[in-house]
């Protein structure tokens, strides 16, 4: 697998586990979970960035009525005034910032990751 995969596959976990594995929008834990970017994963500035992930249930993430990406200013309306405000400003201020990872960097950020994974994890 390559670095990348690795690293999106442990933002995942970490956004999960700082959320403390359910749905930050309707708290639910008995649905499928999914790691969503807030300012999306094309921007490497913010990309494993766990501040610019919100832990979401299959229904808020992508098929509900006014899921993230049915209706998208729904969602920033509910950000915004949610307890992850500052982490969504936040990622919102580090979009345009240039950010070329090396190899190196990124197996040092999946290394960072894999160490939270390990500390924190309860599922493991």
């Amino acid at each position: 697998m390559s670095i990348t995969k690795n690293l999106d596959t442990a933002w995942a976990k970490e956004v999960k586990i700082r959320a403390g594995y359910k749905c930050e929008w309707c708290g639910c834990t008995h649905r499928q979970l999914h790691s969503h970017h807030m300012v999306g994963r094309k921007i490497l500035a913010t990309r494993w960035d766990a501040r610019n992930g919100i832990c979401l249930c299959v229904t808020c993430h992508k098929f509900g009525k006014h899921s993230v990406h049915e209706d998208p200013d729904h969602f920033r309306e509910w950000v915004l005034e949610s307890p992850r405000k500052e982490d969504y400003i936040y990622a919102n201020s580090r979009k345009w910032q240039e950010f070329k990872p090396n190899n190196g960097m990124r197996r040092e950020m999946l290394k960072e990751k894999k160490a939270y994974i390990k500390e924190n994890d309860i599922n493991t």
